[in-house]
């Protein structure tokens, strides 16, 4: 608050705080009106799709009916919807569509045209509250509904309508005509490609090169919106929402182009650079900060989450202003984990998405944190190095939880917390920190709270957290132990086909929330410790016939679903501590001639059933009972 004039002579210190107090509660109290009248757009909007829907299903009009259901955006309680405008509106019936569907597409622009003001009247009000990066997020949003919005378009930096809004294109490749000067490629035997902000050199087909760009230029376009306050002001925001000629700033790659070379296959990459890299057979990309280019190949879809985590190094570091970290800084592993963070992007149904609560690496570092096996204090991670980091015995520990602290960064706590964390990010690469610089308060203990506290809340998962889970379909990897999931939440885990691991230890699931377990047929671990389910389970346990590791500890199953469990021929490691069974049980499990571990502890299983089960399991190497804590001999 500054205060002009005479302003501070005429009231004393009291009465001046006093006035502070007033304006920030009014500011609050305005920033909590302009939420809830924003809920009301967007349940009237909700109220009108449904509506519109259901009309269109009386109408025989299913294409449109399946639009106007799944066009809605969530609001994520944990994660980021992002939306890039489109030049053309793929929703559009041709001008050939019967009149019934132009007057179907006349309505739902209607009602997104409405909904599309009160998303800028949000981004005003989240300007003025110190939240200028939620604020140009709303503005994309609001493009996405309207095209045509005037305010979105002029805050952003588009020209009116009827111009079109720019796109996403990637032109084809060029062939140089001279010999390359640093990679030794010949004429004709590379090309090139110059997209808006990245220059794409590669040996790699036309094809390749081609989607390449594509990607790159939708993580930069994803990029500046999640990070708007780490390349922009939200005074020049403002100042572009009042209609002013305001510069928001200079985006890396704008001025000069981002520098990328893509090889043809992983040989090639590793052939290249392997005297530049040591241990280069490790990666699978990577991003060079004095050369100020990032490499790739192009031969295998898996290593385009590394494009994502090298490039986002690359935009944080070559924004304008910007510049590469000292070898000493600290905050390296919070570096690693904000670009492990944007490995996390996913396109569905038309937006996109950052974190969720399905992100790959979140759930390595949940299943570490919540069990009690690695959580290193915020203190701790954030005064390592890059040598501290690259030499730390736990580093892939570490990298998983560097990467939730990222997630919580950018999920958790408040807009404006998020604000504080990207001005932080901000200073740090622009050497405006020394490298002992630690996290403002403001961050770190946003409501006062332990950090630690808030962290490890931030990690669990509810009912409605997994329910809001947009990309079931792609998730490999779901960690829900020692979280407050019920079986409500597990309602649509049948939608997790490509599921390989699952952890519902010690929830509150019971047999109800496994009514679609067999539905995950590439499962291969399933961890059910210490939940309520019963024999009733079982079935559905025996039939995922991929499962290599199952863990029934403390489970209330009988001798006779193990007869069951038998049937599961890939099974390599079992877990039955705590639970009812017996050496008559323990005797149906003989035809699981791929077990290697086997734990028995706090059963009634004897020392004489265990060894005999050894003795006609070739493979089974390690029996754990509570006679012999390592192994029956």
């Amino acid at each position: 608050m500054i205060l002009r004039g005479n302003l501070a002579a005429s009231y004393g210190i009291a009465s001046l705080l006093a006035l502070a107090i007033v304006a920030a509660t009014s500011a609050r109290g305005a920033a909590a009106e302009a939420e809830e009248a924003f809920s009301v757009a967007r349940k009237t909007f909700a109220d009108n799709l449904a509506t519109l829907a259901q009309k269109a299903d009386e109408l025989a009009m299913p294409r449109e009916a399946a639009i106007t259901r799944g066009w809605l955006m969530p609001q994520l309680s944990k994660g980021i919807a992002l939306a890039i405008p489109a030049a053309i509106d793929p929703t559009k019936p041709t001008a050939s569509a019967p009149e019934r569907s132009q007057q179907w597409y006349r309505k739902f622009r209607e009602y997104r045209a409405t909904y599309a003001e009160a998303l800028v009247a949000l981004a005003s009000s989240q300007i003025a509250s110190g939240q200028p990066t939620a604020a140009y997020q709303s503005l994309h949003l609001a493009l996405r509904e309207n095209p045509e919005q005037a305010a979105a378009r002029s805050a952003l930096g588009y020209r009116a309508a009827p111009a079109p809004l720019p796109t996403i294109t990637s032109p084809r490749p060029t062939i140089p005509t001279i010999d390359h000067p640093r990679l030794g490629w010949k004429r004709g035997t590379y090309q090139r490609l110059t997209t808006e902000h990245f220059q794409i050199t590669s040996s790699a087909p036309a094809g390749s090169i081609t989607r390449a760009a594509m990607q790159l230029e939708e993580l930069h376009a994803i990029w500046k919106q999640t990070c708007f306050g780490y390349w922009s002001s939200g005074e020049a925001l403002s100042a572009r929402l009042d209609g002013k000629n305001e510069s928001l700033g200079e985006l890396p790659g704008s001025s000069k182009p981002l520098q990328v070379v893509l090889f043809k296959n992983r040989e090639e990459y590793l052939a290249q650079l392997a005297e530049q890299q040591p241990k280069l057979e490790l990666t699978t990309g990577i991003y060079f900060g004095d050369q100020q280019v990032a490499y790739f190949y192009a031969d295998d879809e898996s290593a385009e989450v590394t494009w994502r985590h090298e490039v986002a190094h690359q935009l944080f570091q070559e924004t304008p202003r910007r510049t590469n970290l000292a070898e000493d800084q600290t905050s390296f592993a919070l570096v690693e984990g904000i670009a492990m963070y944007f490995e996390s992007l996913a396109r569905v149904d038309g937006y996109y998405t950052l974190g969720t609560v399905a992100a790959d690496r979140l759930q390595f570092a949940r299943y570490r944190a919540l069990s009690g096996d690695y959580l290193v204090s915020i203190e701790q991670l954030l005064s390592k190095t890059r040598d501290d980091v690259q030499s730390d015995p736990d580093i892939r520990k570490l990298y998983s939880q560097s990467a939730a602290v990222a997630h919580y960064f950018f999920e958790g706590g408040s807009a404006t917390n998020r604000e504080a964390f990207l001005d932080y990010l901000a200073k740090l690469y622009g050497g405006e920190l020394t490298p002992a610089t630690p996290l403002p308060a403001a961050i770190l203990k946003p409501s006062g709270a332990d950090f630690r506290q808030q962290f490890v809340g931030f990690l669990d998962v509810s009912d409605q957290d997994l329910l809001a889970c947009v990309s079931p379909a792609t998730t490999i990897n779901l960690s829900l132990g020692r979280t407050t999931v019920t079986d409500q939440g597990l309602a649509q885990l049948g939608q997790f086909k490509r599921l390989k691991w699952l952890d519902l230890s010690l929830t509150k699931v019971t047999d109800t929330g496994l009514e679609q377990l067999d539905q995950l047929t590439q499962l291969n671990q399933l961890f059910l410790e210490g939940t309520a389910i019963s024999s009733a389970s079982i079935p559905a346990i025996a039939r995922l016939r991929n499962l290599e590791e199952l863990d029934l500890s403390k489970v209330n199953i009988a001798d006779d679903d193990l007869a069951k469990i038998a049937t599961l021929k890939q099974l390599k490691v079992l877990y039955l501590v705590g639970t009812p069974v017996t050496d008559a049980g323990l005797a149906k499990l003989v035809s699981l001639q791929n077990l290697e571990m086997l734990d028995l502890r706090g059963t009634r299983v004897s020392a004489d059933a265990a060894e005999k089960l050894k003795s006609r399991i070739k493979s089974l190497a390690n029996v754990l009972l509570d006679s012999s804590p390592s192994n029956v001999p």
